[in-house]
């Protein structure tokens, strides 16, 4: 899980390069606040300092709250704060969150691009932490049958698909799926491994 779970720096950097300009743009008369504390957000992040992160998140997700029905800065505030919770471990206060998001982005018919791709590997990430094995390869799965996705984003899919097919012991499959980015289960089985 180690793999998986050190993907969560990395989407919190995806989100701020592929979503924050689309997200910004449908949050009404608010969007350069919104996206400033999405950046402040990241940029604690990055910094290590996780109370700022999650202040400047909630900040943005109070900003997109003006917007009826939820839009799309919603979704991104939630996904941030949900990979934070993630992270920390707070698996069952990240869950409602993604769902939220989920729901947001399939209402708004936006299924089918990067921002959502960033989405289900995160989802995929929350299902491997909770053991839900299938849910975690079947989010990964989704995620990788999006085309227009930045490399970063992809990768994390790969990532997070390989980590699901070896802990369901599934080596030569996690072997495949692994070798464009040269990773494969562990000698233990049960991890991705170089």
């Amino acid at each position: 899980m180690g793999a998986v779970a050190g993907l969560g720096r990395r989407s919190l950097l995806a989100i701020a390069v592929t979503i924050a300009g689309c997200a910004a743009a449908s949050a009404p008369h608010s969007g350069e606040e919104w996206r400033a504390h999405v950046d402040a957000g990241r940029v604690a992040y990055e910094d290590g300092d996780r109370p700022t992160a999650e202040r400047e998140f909630r900040a943005a997700l109070d900003v997109a709250s003006v917007e009826k029905p939820p839009g799309l800065a919603t979704a991104v505030a939630l996904n941030a704060l949900a990979v934070l919770y993630i992270n920390d471990g707070r698996l069952s206060d990240a869950a409602p969150m993604l769902n939220e998001a989920t729901r947001i982005f399939e209402e708004r018919g936006a299924t089918n691009d990067q921002s959502f791709a960033l989405l289900l590997t995160n989802r995929a990430q929350l299902a491997f932490a909770q053991h839900r094995l299938v849910d975690a390869e079947s989010e990964s799965r989704r995620a990788l049958a999006i085309a227009a996705v930045p490399k970063t984003v992809h990768d994390r899919a790969v990532v997070a698909l390989v980590a699901s097919l070896c802990a369901q012991g599934r080596v030569d499959e996690a072997q495949h799926v692994g070798a464009e980015l040269s990773i494969g289960c562990s000698k233990a089985g049960r991890e991705p491994g170089p």
